[in-house]
């Protein structure tokens, strides 16, 4: 048996009568009443044609289709080609009309039938592969009614799980931005793929639809500015790869091993003059615009001609690496130190004074105040022993970057009535102190939504979280009978230090027995989802924290910090579920 999840299908080439030779470009797989079907789609690699049949994978072999499915095949080809999902851009001429024809025939005899450019290989025999299929997602399964899964060589494409008669508590354990684990067993095996949740259609009380696809999807949405010359596959792929939130860890391109070169990385500076041939801190160089021009050479014929009148100085610096992408990371990282030392320095001018060797004060201009340097998104990076060179716009810009509100997502907003109410008394100012702390931790996290730079996530998202818990009532940390101890046996230690004054003694009983009875943030939140009934199990919550953790590395200065966007995009929603049932906890009592 093949898994017909396997590239290994798409890399054969299959001799058909009139297709000497053709290779599959699309794997379609269904399974409905616990019947497992698997179709092809083959091109010719001669000509512009097309031959659609069936494969048993358990075995390896051709099969034909069975008269009855050719319509519901081609239908489901044809809504694949046309959706947002064709990330592939296949497009297969005159497939409407071969769906007409088709349509209209009675094909019964076991045969090859073609109509213009598709051939179909047809037979009124059922094959059937016995199989039960799960969705594995948040550490629960679901046993889906009906489910289609496309794919080519690069993997999952789209598909659609359909659900009958599910209960709405068990439909709430289901994490839509979790990623979900699509499940076969067919004899001893198990059959499977991982895919993306991109929607979720209702169809009615306890009946709904999952559309998914892969990450590649969603950076078909991404727009960016590049150019590039001579980049090696590593290189290539991890600028979006590693944007899409994949560690370096996970990413390996067969037959191209990874080896360490030096690269000139130069970074456009905004907000940044400079009236000197060049300036240096460190081993960064900030040169004129033009400076840059004629010491690199290839560097203005990809420079993205748009940008030339954005940025006057450019920083240089050269670092070691295996691809231009982190070769970028690493050379952002010691020019904005660069930066940050040059911002500190002039914006604290009194610093010269003070280690002047001279007599003379130094000059001071108070807008130096008011000026702010930055690193911008742009980069160029060049390999200075090869001929990799790229200029590219490390900032992902979204290109459906507009919310719709549509006539059901106004039904949406219009059931949740409550949540308008306590709108209404923020806005008149008459909200309650808790209201007013989650409407705080609200603008922080919508924050932590809007910037593209993932430290500034995890701080949002650790300051919205600090709101979030405010007032949250607890069992007291520590037992009162150990408190009191504690404080007289603190007590006597200070009184019989002389060092101490009694007043000093007062604020360090105060402030030990504030840090003793004080609860951790972490028993607040989980306190906070006890007493809501939140549905989030250990594992969830373990995860979510992790942004926390990140938060502590951040502040406690931890080097070689990698942290997965996914995890905060999960702590996000999570703080947004937490939010609203808080806010709905409120009004419900305001209501009684």
């Amino acid at each position: 048996m093949i898994n017909p999840f396997n590239k290994e299908i798409f890399q054969t080439k299959f001799s058909i009568p009139g297709f000497r030779e053709s290779s599959p470009i699309l794997s379609i797989l269904v399974n409905e009443n616990s019947i497992l079907r698997q179709y092809l789609v083959l091109k010719s690699l001669i000509k512009e044609e097309y031959i659609i049949l069936g494969f048993d994978f358990k075995h390896e072999q051709i099969i034909p289709i069975e008269n009855s499915n050719i319509n519901y095949v081609l239908n489901e080809i044809q809504k694949f080609i046309s959706s947002k999902f064709n990330s592939i851009n296949l497009n297969i001429e005159a497939l409407d009309k071969n769906i007409e024809y088709f349509s209209k025939q009675k094909l019964k005899k076991s045969n090859f039938y073609t109509n213009e450019n598709i051939t179909i290989f047809v037979s009124s025999q059922r094959n059937i592969i016995p199989t039960q299929c799960e969705i594995y997602s948040n550490e629960v399964l679901y046993n889906p009614n009906k489910s289609i899964v496309i794919h080519n060589r690069s993997g999952l494409l789209y598909g659609e799980i359909e659900f009958d008669g599910v209960q709405k508590n068990d439909f709430l354990k289901l994490h839509f931005s979790e990623t979900l684990i699509l499940k076969y067993y067919v004899d001893n095996e198990i059959i499977e793929t991982a895919s993306i949740i991109y929607e979720v259609v209702s169809v009615n009380s306890n009946s709904f639809v999952l559309i998914l696809s892969n990450f590649i999807h969603d950076l078909s949405n991404m727009r960016v500015n590049h150019s590039s010359q001579a980049l090696n596959p590593h290189s290539a792929f991890f600028e979006v790869l590693r944007t899409a939130g994949i560690s370096k860890e996970q990413i390996n391109i067969e037959g191209f091993e990874k080896t360490n070169a030096p690269y000139l990385i130069i970074i456009p500076i905004e907000d940044l003059e400079i009236n000197i041939k060049e300036f240096g801190l460190g081993d960064i160089t900030f040169l004129s615009k033009q400076e840059s021009f004629n010491r690199v050479k290839g560097f203005e014929e990809l420079f993205v001609k748009e940008l030339n009148e954005e940025f006057n100085v450019f920083a240089h610096t050269i670092v070691e690496s295996e691809n231009t992408y982190d070769a970028y990371l690493l050379g952002l990282q010691k020019i904005q130190q660069a930066v940050d030392v040059l911002v500190h320095l002039t914006k604290n001018e009194r610093t010269f004074n003070f280690f002047n060797l001279g007599d003379y004060i130094n000059n001071w201009s108070r807008s130096r105040i008011y000026q702010h340097p930055k690193c911008s998104t742009f980069y160029y990076a060049e390999n200075i022993i090869g001929f990799e060179k790229v200029f590219s716009d490390s900032k992902k810009i979204r290109c459906d970057n507009s919310l719709e509100i549509d006539s059901y997502l106004e039904k949406i907003i219009e059931e949740l009535g409550w949540y308008e109410h306590v709108l209404y008394r923020k806005l008149q100012g008459e909200e309650s102190k808790i209201e007013k702390q989650l409407f705080n931790a609200l603008k922080w996290l919508n924050r932590s939504w809007r910037t593209n730079n993932i430290e500034d996530k995890v701080i949002y998202t650790s300051i919205a979280m600090e709101f979030l818990v405010d007032e949250v009532k607890t069992e007291p940390y520590i037992p009162k009978q150990v408190k009191s101890e504690f404080k007289g046996l603190l007590k006597n230690l200070l009184k019989n230090n002389a060092i101490f004054t009694e007043d000093i003694s007062k604020k360090i009983i105060e402030k030990s027995l504030q840090g003793l009875s004080e609860p951790p943030l972490k028993i607040k939140v989980k306190t906070l989802i006890e007493q809501l009934k939140v549905p989030i199990n250990e594992e969830e919550f373990e995860k979510i924290w992790s942004v926390r953790n990140y938060r502590n590395d951040m502040v406690h200065g931890r080097s070689e910090l990698e942290i997965n966007p996914d995890i905060v995009l999960l702590a996000n929603i999570f703080l947004g579920e937490l939010i609203a049932y808080r806010f709905k906890d409120i009004e419900d009592g305001v209501q009684d």
